[in-house]
């Protein structure tokens, strides 16, 4: 993104500027209609809301290659603010150099800066609409006046000058803001156009060329290459053939398990199966022969109980 300053050359000041001055030349233009001819494009932008920015920037590039483009966005929620999203990703897609060059003319238009007399208008507008957090000079106002506009020419012109407009309506809009405060919000409302500039001017927006098929071999040696690949691709996806089963065995071994744990529970003087066997028994009978052997078990726990 240039940077650029798009002030006109007659306010090109040596020292610290006036924040009443640059408001009263911004208010003069605006009523006589007449802006300055390098201010124009920032002023066009100026005008709107980033809303209307982002929406006629992306349907100008829908209009180009018949793409919108796409973002990856990630919500933040911090402790002393509202959520807001930022976004990580930004891909469109063209099929030629000057479609990309159309795209990224579009999309730098989007991040010009503001003029130096908007600006600064805005600040004073901002500065009359809150209180200071602490007793500073008239001087030291003024120096922090240039400070701050050169910082907000690092950002569109209408985020800027949205964001000091909307600024007194928030819950803390009573306080002259800190810089860290306001580049936050910035930034966020800034990531997607930056994100996609970067990957268009990268070039990454233009489709590569499909590769063409080579022809197929059809000689015998080309033809078994191709019958061996497709077996050894079957032969990992069939499952392999295991050992039978032997259910008798399978049935002795549970058997003497079960037995096993209720001959230890009699010698204890107890008789109770454990947790094994039960769950075994539960396994390998149906809900009716278990019911039956149940009932079984009570009684002869409570013969042995008498």
């Amino acid at each position: 993104m240039t940077n650029s300053t798009n002030a006109p050359q007659s306010s090109e000041i040596s020292g610290p500027a006036s924040l009443g001055i640059a408001a009263s030349s911004a208010i003069g233009q605006l009523r006589s209609g007449t802006p300055p001819a390098n201010t124009l494009p920032a002023a066009a932008l100026a005008k709107l809301t980033p809303q209307e920015t982002n929406a006629r920037m992306e349907a100008c590039l829908e209009r180009i290659s018949g793409r919108r483009p796409v973002f990856g966005r990630r919500m933040m929620f911090p402790a002393n603010g509202p959520a807001y999203s930022i976004a990580e990703t930004a891909s469109w897609k063209c099929a030629t150099e000057s479609q990309r060059n159309e795209a990224l003319a579009a999309v730098e238009f989007a991040l010009r800066p503001a003029a130096e007399d908007e600006i600064g208008a805005a600040l004073y507008t901002l500065r009359i609409m809150t209180r200071g957090r602490g007793q500073v000079s008239d001087a030291d106002r003024e120096a922090e006046a240039m400070i701050w506009l050169a910082h907000l020419q690092r950002f569109p012109a209408d985020i800027v000058l949205m964001t000091l407009k909307a600024w007194p309506m928030r819950p803390d809009g009573q306080w002259w803001p800190t810089w860290h405060d306001v580049q936050k919000d910035l930034d966020a409302q800034t990531s997607a156009r930056r994100l996609l500039a970067e990957h268009i001017r990268s070039g990454s927006c233009i489709a590569k060329p499909q590769q063409r098929d080579e022809p197929r071999d059809d000689s015998p040696e080309g033809i078994a290459h191709r019958k061996a690949v497709v077996e050894r691709a079957m032969a990992k996806l069939t499952p392999r053939e295991t050992e039978p089963v032997n259910h008798v065995e399978d049935f002795n071994a549970w058997e003497a398990r079960t037995l096993s744990e209720i001959a230890k529970d009699n010698r204890a003087g107890k008789f109770r199966l454990s947790r094994e066997a039960h769950r075994a028994l539960r396994r390998e009978m149906s809900n009716e022969e278990f019911d039956r052997w149940y009932r079984d078990f009570l009684a002869y726990r409570e013969g042995e109980a008498a």
